[in-house]
């Protein structure tokens, strides 16, 4: 009982604990009597600040006693000096898990099977009697864009919506398999076929290719290439080559034309900026033999076809450029979001003395900045001029920062900038560790009056912010953390409430693709 009153004393994350529990909580057992009579054996952590497994690999007394290791350390363990987790920190953890760069591909294998795999002449009905445009755009993409949250599928999303005003059928190919790299250069790729938004069923690319000789694809066929994980380029050649189509845009959303490691990160914990695919540092990497191959199965793909490489930012073509053998026959950027700067309006009076709001928008993961976010809101938590919000689709795991479930869509892409604006928050933070491409949650976090705080190897964020002078940039999180303690932080937020009472941003998206093919194909 003991053990529990201290361990339930402002010391255990709930939120955190439940969200890692592999079973449900027995009714009427609190988490701090489930930790204290099982979860520590299991080997589940309290909170973010401690490590159950860590405490005990390091403390073999404590691991022999029996003594539960969580209680230890806060009666015992700190005054005498023992860490609570290692200080590598996450980078620790996830080099911890990764044994080969097999088994973290074999992570993403789905458990269940895709059920009706259609034939060539099924898929072909399927198609023909779905058919209702003079055109059609073959987007090709890396999962289901109707149903997962992110800035690659909202892009594939707008460009659907885009469609249906031009007279274009929208037909989307993303591999049933889900995987982190290219498919295998022989691999027959299982495709999931979506037309107009519609699931048309699951077919293999060389059926695929056999449907469309049967229907004859109308002669205004385009083809844009979104991503490329999970497929086989050499199926999409083969594609473009049975259609006869000459050309494909091919969307720079992010670097996987550069490496496996499509944002860059060396064993998925440190940016690299994609070196010599022969250097050193290729070696050691996770990705390094991975991406030798992949490079020359993507060159084949640019030779074969007419690539126009269309990047969202000057700053994304300039850093590409740099790093790539890869010729395309022409460049163009195409912003996918134009920000006007408006008159204030609808906006909402904040005292002075009101808590500073500081959030962290999109998905929660180490290239994003998740670390420096969750540090962040560890210096400050003894303060109670801060709060700390989440805006993103599933809930954090921390019991310290307040969720606000987001999931934008096409149909209404300015929600989470609206989001920010009524939750009255000042400050977002999107700390990646790779040159963005593009950043939506940048956008909304403009358009929702709050200022960003980044860093200068943030690609296309801190382009913005340097632009536009909403926010601020630290070399690293060292100088974040000092400008927060010497109340810099609240300043900012000052400034950020009398800008947003002055003036705001109005976003426009881009049509995608559409913007860079003409117009209306209809009369």
């Amino acid at each position: 009982r003991q053990r529990q009153m201290c361990i339930r004393d402002r010391h255990m994350d709930e939120v955190f604990y439940l969200a890692n529990l592999p079973e449900e909580l027995p009714a009427g057992l609190s988490a701090a009597a489930h930790y204290c009579r099982s979860g520590w054996r299991q080997g589940i952590d309290p909170s973010p600040e401690f490590s159950t497994s860590y405490y005990l690999t390091t403390n073999p007394d404590i691991r022999d006693s029996g003594v539960n290791p969580f209680w230890h350390y806060l009666i015992a363990g700190r005054e005498e000096g023992r860490l609570p987790v290692h200080p590598g920190g996450w980078r620790h953890s996830v080099l911890s898990r990764q044994t080969s760069f097999k088994s973290y591909c074999d992570d993403w294998l789905r458990e269940d099977a895709p059920g009706e795999v259609l034939d060539a002449t099924e898929l072909a009905g399927r198609l023909a009697a779905s058919r209702r445009c003079e055109g059609l755009m073959i987007s090709v993409g890396h999962d289901d864009y109707r149903n997962s949250p992110g800035g690659v599928q909202l892009c594939i999303e707008l460009e659907e919506l885009a469609a249906r005003d031009r007279d274009y059928d929208y037909l989307n190919l993303h591999p049933w398999q889900p995987l982190p790299k290219l498919a295998g250069a022989g691999d027959d790729v299982l495709l999931s076929v979506i037309l107009n938004g519609e699931t048309v069923g699951v077919a293999s690319a060389s059926e695929l290719s056999d449907a469309f000789t049967e229907i004859a694809a109308p002669a205004d066929t385009e083809m844009v290439i979104h991503h490329l994980a999970g497929h086989a380029p050499e199926a999409i050649i083969a594609l473009a080559e049975r259609l006869e189509i000459g050309r494909a845009h091919f969307w720079l959303h992010d670097y996987f034309t550069l490496c496996t490691s499509y944002t860059l990160q060396r064993n998925n914990v440190s940016p690299c900026d994609a070196p010599c695919v022969t250097s050193n540092a290729c070696r050691i990497c996770l990705f390094g033999k991975e991406r030798e191959d992949q490079l020359e199965r993507l060159s084949g793909l640019f030779e074969r076809l007419d690539i126009t490489l269309v990047a969202p930012s000057e700053a994304a073509l300039d850093f590409w450029q740099a790093r790539t053998g890869l010729r395309p026959v022409d460049t163009v950027v195409n912003p996918h979001v134009v920000l006007e700067e408006t008159s204030a309006s609808n906006t909402i009076d904040v005292a002075d003395d009101d808590p500073v709001r500081i959030a962290f928008v999109g998905t929660p993961a180490p290239h994003k900045g998740w670390p420096i976010f969750a540090e962040l809101q560890r210096r400050l938590a003894a303060e109670e001029c801060y709060e700390f919000w989440f805006f993103g689709a599933a809930p954090p795991g921390s019991s310290q920062v307040r969720h606000v479930p987001t999931h934008v869509r096409a149909s209404d892409p300015e929600s989470t900038a609206r989001q920010i604006t009524s939750h009255q928050i000042e400050l977002v933070l999107h700390w990646a560790s790779w040159q963005e491409t593009f950043s939506f949650s940048t956008f909304e976090a403009l358009c929702g009056g709050a200022y960003v705080l980044t860093n200068p190897g943030s690609g296309n964020v801190a382009r913005a912010v340097g632009q536009l002078g909403r926010g601020a940039i630290f070399d690293d999180p060292e100088a974040l953390y000092e400008f927060a303690r010497s109340d810099g932080l609240k300043a900012l937020a000052q400034r950020a409430r009398v800008s947003r009472r002055n003036a705001s941003f109005a976003a426009s998206f881009s049509n995608m693709t559409f913007d860079l093919i003409g117009s209306s194909l209809s009369p």
